[in-house]
């Protein structure tokens, strides 16, 4: 009888297991003029009231910049998203990290390049 349960126990939890999973992707792009970084989080679930993203952080260069909580996700595919992020320069690092409701995350690491004085705000007279 007791390996008649453990057995089901296990079932049960593969079952469950079978069904969450992580963020498939991450997409992200930082705009140099508008200084905004776009993400899309990808995540393909069955009913997003109950399997959704539930939190995305953004990082700069290790320093938390971003920090948004979900309790649902609004369409079945994926989440988009924009940042403002004024004041990167050539080499910054931008981590998107994106955390399922269930179960597993993704992380997607973006090397900023392509930034001159102008579109950085150093210098407003060029």
């Amino acid at each position: 009888m007791k390996k008649g349960l453990l057995v089901l126990l296990i079932l049960i939890l593969n079952i469950q297991i079978a069904f969450a999973h992580p963020p498939s992707r991450i997409d992200s792009e930082y705009d140099v003029s508008l200084e905004t970084l776009e993400v899309y989080v990808f995540h393909s679930v069955g009913n997003p009231k109950e399997h959704y993203i539930e939190k995305v952080t953004v990082d700069v260069n290790g320093l938390e910049a971003y920090s948004n909580d979900f309790y649902e996700q609004e369409d079945d595919n994926r989440i988009a998203l924009n940042y403002s992020l004024s004041d990167l320069k050539n080499g910054d690092v931008v981590v998107v990290k994106a955390t399922c409701s269930r179960i597993g995350s993704l992380s997607k690491k973006l090397v900023i390049k392509g930034v001159t004085a102008k579109t950085a705000g150093d210098a407003k007279d060029l």
